[in-house]
Parts: structure tokens; sequence; C-alpha cells
């Protein structure tokens, strides 16, 4: 999240399922991500945001007699 940007309804979502696909990709298939907390600061026109993140261990997983992509 940059700051100075427009936040709608969907943009802790958005950036919470961001940080849960870099976690991915970095073979964390147990990563956490939770909004833990949301303040709009009316005298300044922010958002902040409060997340909390367990990244989880790394877990490989290894399919033996069949074809299948890195992805599934």
């Amino acid at each position: 999240m940059k700051a100075g940007a427009k936040v709608d309804h969907e943009t802790g979502n958005r950036a919470l399922s961001r940080v849960l696909r870099h976690y991915q990709k970095d073979e964390r298939l147990e990563a956490e991500i939770k909004l833990e907390s949301q303040k709009y600061q009316p005298a300044s026109k922010r958002t902040n945001f409060g997340f909390s993140a367990n990244r989880g261990p790394r877990v490989k997983v290894v399919v033996e007699g069949a074809s299948m992509s890195a992805e599934r």
C-alpha cells in the first residue's frame, strides 16, 4: 500500500491477498495474514491499517508419478 493512495472498501482485502500470495510463492503454505485494525484520521484524511502476519514454516510438497505444475 502506498501513502496517499485512495482507499475503498476492498483496499485492505487486496493488500492481505497480495501479502499472502508473496508468502505462498516463497513456499510458506501455512501463512496467516490478518487485518487487526483500520482507523480513519479525519483531520489528516488518512487511514491507518494494522496487520498481523505469521509467515509459517516453509512447506515443500513433492508429487511422484504424475505431472503437476508448481502452482498447483
